[in-house]
């Protein structure tokens, strides 16, 4: 837990933690490997438990009454196919997420998970084409205004 003491050190107290790594892989359990599934493990679940143990074991030290934010994932909801591991490891840290709160409530330590679902990430060339055309129909409302100003004032 390096980077947590580091991050103490260097702010000089912690009173919040957002728990915000992971990876997707997709696998069926036919084709799945031990080191896909020791990465998604590592980083998809033991890297959360670990980081709020950190990080509760100071708050309850410092009696700080903080909060821990975990990023998980909307496909620990429900069963998609080639998503037994991610999503089972997502299912299990909401489960796991749900008995921390409690275990940390005593301290004034709030435990919370959000999940999103999947968001669209855009490739440069579609936003640059996108910003094109609201910078032209601006352009275009702009000019149209200035004309109807131009007529008002001729009259």
């Amino acid at each position: 837990m390096e980077l947590l003491e580091k991050s103490v050190e260097a702010l000089g107290g912690l009173d919040l933690l957002v728990n915000n790594a992971g990876v997707t892989r997709f696998e069926n359990l036919l084709d799945m490997t031990p080191e896909v599934f020791d990465l998604l493990f590592n980083l998809d679940f033991k890297n959360y438990i670990l980081m709020m143990q950190a990080a509760a074991r100071y708050m309850v030290r410092h009696k700080v009454r903080g909060s821990l934010v975990n990023i998980t994932s909307s496909r620990g909801e429900r069963a998609y196919a080639g998503d037994f591991l991610y999503g089972g490891l997502k299912a299990g840290l909401n489960r796991a997420i749900q008995s921390i709160a409690l275990d940390l409530a005593p301290y004034g330590i709030r435990v919370n998970n959000v999940a999103p679902g999947a968001t669209r990430v855009r490739e440069k060339e579609e936003l640059e084409a996108q910003l094109t055309a609201k910078m032209e129909r601006w352009v275009y409302l702009n000019d149209l205004a200035e004309r109807i100003e131009a007529q008002k004032n001729n009259g």
